[in-house]
């Protein structure tokens, strides 16, 4: 049995068997961490992309109410000039300023026009506050 052990052939044999089964287990664990590694990727991309739809889902549901609301103010608007048209032509205006129906659509026309349909006023002054009355 010395004489095997001795042998220098056997020596080599088992060195190279050993660095065989070192670096074959070396491969597999390099092997694993990445699949570890893809794994924990495609789970952050998963849960990205499902943040990424509710926040879309959200963003389309104001853009329809703000389509609406836009639609809303032009046929106002439209109503609006249309009326005004029915106004200016009456004989009332060649001696007075307006009336009551003048005053209602000039109400109305400020109201329409003051809407905020994007949450924020389109023009502030210098200075002034936002939320001022």
């Amino acid at each position: 049995m010395m004489k095997l052990l001795a042998n220098p052939y056997t020596l080599i044999g088992a060195g190279l068997l050993f660095l065989l089964a070192v670096s074959g287990s070396y491969l597999k664990g390099r092997s694993d961490g990445r699949a570890v590694v893809n794994a924990q990727a495609m789970r952050a991309m998963k849960k990205g992309l499902d943040a990424l739809e509710v926040r879309r889902v959200q963003v389309d549901h104001l853009n329809g109410q703000l389509a609406s609301a836009q639609s809303a103010q032009s046929t106002e608007t439209r109503e609006i000039f249309h009326e005004s048209v029915k106004i200016i032509d009456r004989p009332v205006y060649r001696t007075i300023c307006g009336d009551a129906d003048a005053g209602r659509l000039f109400d109305r026309a400020r109201t329409n026009a003051n809407a905020q349909l994007a949450g924020e006023p389109a023009f502030t002054p210098a200075r002034a506050s936002s939320n001022a009355p």
